[in-house]
């Protein structure tokens, strides 16, 4: 079926001439196959690559959904009394589990992180947190838990075995509270440290709960003095036996001021601790676990945080770093770095600063606050502490501040930032090239109707998703273009801090509406059945060139584009199919095609390096058995190069499973 949206000519099977089709060895213009000409006009509107492929807007608010690892479910919960947890099977957009919880004790409340999941089990949050198998079709029940009465926070270990719940508070003066470590085979309670009274713990919705592979640190609130109390589990203690307290703060060891946030380090060592008024690191080591360093100076006069921001410290291996709200009288706020060593550096934000992040590699901090962005080099502090330089931001205003200003409002890569702001009753999205130059070198702007809620990144950097409170919108980060806006229908309200999933292939996003609560959740499906097949060498630009597929690999849609970047600047090249894959070493690269083949129409790279190609599978020359539903294909882009770079090269190949 052809898309109407679509203009195409239709590929003639001709010969190349002999100039250009010397880009390729024989090996490529074997006798049969044709040539075709460029297959599609560039669309005043781009094709509608990503879609919606589940929507519901008939439960109860939707605070939380997590994406397994492996891409196949998307996992929520529903904030009703009774607390529902559904599952989403991506591939299919079907709807292949809806149960609610048993209701011992009432509500759910708020919470961080309600859900946590892995390929084989989920573990969510509410009246009882329900332990589910994902090995089973359709997933299947364990058992339920009673963590307390509106528990806070759930985070699994690295190898998916334990879970350490911020259970909630004894429900009418009984029954379960505080921390739990939970054996994920089964459901049994391996540790429970009671802690606060009915009630205390009803609204703290902060980051409550990290972990390592062998640590998990969990906050509470002191019912008498208001403080931050600390709890340090052992989950895997060397002599054997189950979880134990190596670490539990008394009432004289308590951080000042209520608990805000927790972070540990990507190797392990260390967990940091942020309360209100004060900050502790905290060496994990077994027996020896202990505070090692306390802060409670800052560069001048604090306020509380109430709800103005949410993440409030991040760690490396070897830094800590944490924003802190000025006092009444200042107009901003600040930042702290601190080593292990207690070597310390700080700088005065500008606006109030309610976000901050650290880049995979641990090289570079990004703050967010109400009226800039800013980013530090974690990788060159001034010897011997002190002032940063704050002349490395970009201003980026907001109207609003608070839970209508988007608690998690900037995520990065290595190589780049996505960061909202509200203006008015608008989302704004910036992108931010990180390796341009000294300050986040702006790249793409775009806004969507509603409240900002949240925003993330693709673990590979290919899409950003951004959540209002009623809307939702996709970009490609790659050829920064907007794929997908979609409007909830539903009049928005805040969705405590998360609205948002991702994962390279799929996203949730999700929302909670007015009135009476009534929650939206829709799956996307990002990119077509795509998989990365083989890979080629560096061109003349120094980069491998880079092949990727935008719309579905779906025969009835036609909407597959094909697109190379990091390629030559006006270099002759063309994109070809395969239906069989090889590596062979030729000219400056790798040849990844063979068998029966499809070459698409000469074309000349643009002068920023990149080519496209809008697919008509209808009209695509017939080879082998043809472009089929059920068939994989493989696409490569091959193009001229510097005669010292080979002459010839190809960027990586794409295998593409047609429905």
């Amino acid at each position: 079926m052809t898309n109407p949206l679509r203009s195409h000519r239709r590929p003639q099977p001709i010969g190349l001439p002999m100039r250009l089709s010397e880009l390729l060895p024989r090996t490529l213009r074997p006798l049969g196959v044709a040539f075709a000409l460029p297959v599609g006009a560039l669309l005043s509107t781009p094709a509608l690559a990503q879609f919606t492929s589940f929507a519901d807007r008939s439960n109860l608010g939707v605070d939380d959904v997590e994406i397994t690892p492996d891409g196949r479910y998307a996992i929520g919960r529903t904030t009703a009394s009774a607390t529902v947890t559904f599952i989403v099977e991506l591939e299919t957009g079907q709807l292949v589990y809806s149960t609610p919880a048993s209701l011992l004790v009432g509500g759910s409340g708020p919470a961080n992180d309600a859900v946590a999941v892995s390929n084989v089990r989920a573990l969510t949050l509410g009246s009882q947190a329900q332990l589910i198998d994902l090995t089973t079709t359709p997933p299947t029940l364990i058992t339920e838990i009673d963590c307390g009465f509106r528990p806070r926070d759930v985070e699994l270990t690295p190898d998916g075995r334990l879970a350490v719940v911020r259970g909630g508070s004894r429900f009418g003066g009984t029954g379960a509270s505080g921390t739990f470590v939970i054996d994920l085979a089964g459901g049994a309670i391996l540790l429970n440290e009671p802690s606060e009274p009915p009630g205390i713990n009803a609204e703290l919705g902060n980051d409550m709960v990290a972990v390592t592979a062998d640590h998990g640190v969990s906050l509470s609130i002191d019912p008498n003095s208001g403080d931050t109390s600390v709890l340090v589990v052992e989950l895997v203690p060397p002599a054997g036996g189950g979880p134990r307290v190596v670490l539990d703060t008394l009432p004289l060891d308590q951080l000042a001021g209520r608990p805000m946030d927790v972070a540990v380090s990507p190797d392990g060592q260390y967990a940091t601790v942020r309360a209100e008024d004060e900050v502790a690191l905290i060496r994990l080591d077994g027996t020896n676990t202990q505070i090692v360093r306390r802060v409670t100076s800052f560069p001048g006069p604090t306020g509380p945080y109430l709800e103005t921001a949410f993440d409030t410290v991040v760690m490396t291996d070897s830094v800590w770093a944490t924003i802190t709200l000025g006092g009444p009288s200042t107009a901003g706020g600040y930042l702290n770095v601190q080593d292990h060593g207690g070597t310390n550096w700080f700088a005065l934000l500008t606006g109030s600063p309610r976000d901050l992040t650290v880049t995979p590699d641990g090289e570079t901090l990004l703050v967010q606050t109400g009226r800039r962005i800013y980013e530090f080099n974690l990788g060159n502090l001034p010897t011997g502490g002190g002032g940063l330089s704050i002349t490395n931001s970009r201003p980026f205003p907001a109207t609003h501040s608070g839970i209508y200003a988007g608690l998690d409002s900037v995520v990065c890569t290595n190589e780049l930032a996505a960061v909202i702001a509200p203006s008015g009753e608008t989302t704004r999205l910036r992108l931010y090239d990180l390796t341009a130059g000294p300050a986040p070198t702006p790249i793409f702007t775009d806004q969507i109707e509603g409240w900002p809620v949240d925003v993330d990144l693709t673990p590979d950097g290919a899409y950003a998703v951004v959540a209002s409170s009623n809307r939702y919108l996709v970009v490609d980060v790659r050829t920064l273009q907007a794929r997908l806006e979609v409007d909830s229908g539903l009049p928005g309200w805040f969705p405590w801090c998360d609205g948002v999933a991702v994962h390279p292939d799929h996203a949730a996003a999700f929302g909670v509406g007015i009135p009476n609560g009534a929650g939206w959740i829709d799956s996307i499906d990002l990119v077509s059945r795509e998989a990365f097949s083989c890979g080629s060498l560096s061109n003349s630009t120094g980069s491998a060139g880079e092949l990727f597929a935008l719309g579905s690999t779906r025969v009835s849609e036609d909407d597959l584009e094909l697109h190379a970047r990091r390629l030559p600047p006006s270099s002759a090249g063309l994109f070809v199919l395969a239906d069989a894959s090889q590596m062979t070493p030729l000219g400056g690269g790798v040849l990844c095609l063979s068998g029966n083949l499809i070459r698409l129409g000469i074309q000349t790279t643009s002068a920023d390096g990149t080519a496209v190609e809008l697919i008509d599978i209808a009209q695509l020359p017939i080879a082998g058995g043809g472009v089929l539903p059920g068939t994989t294909w493989y696409a490569q882009f091959a193009h001229r190069d510097l005669p010292q770079s080979g002459g010839l090269n190809f960027t990586n190949a794409s295998s593409l499973l047609f429905q």
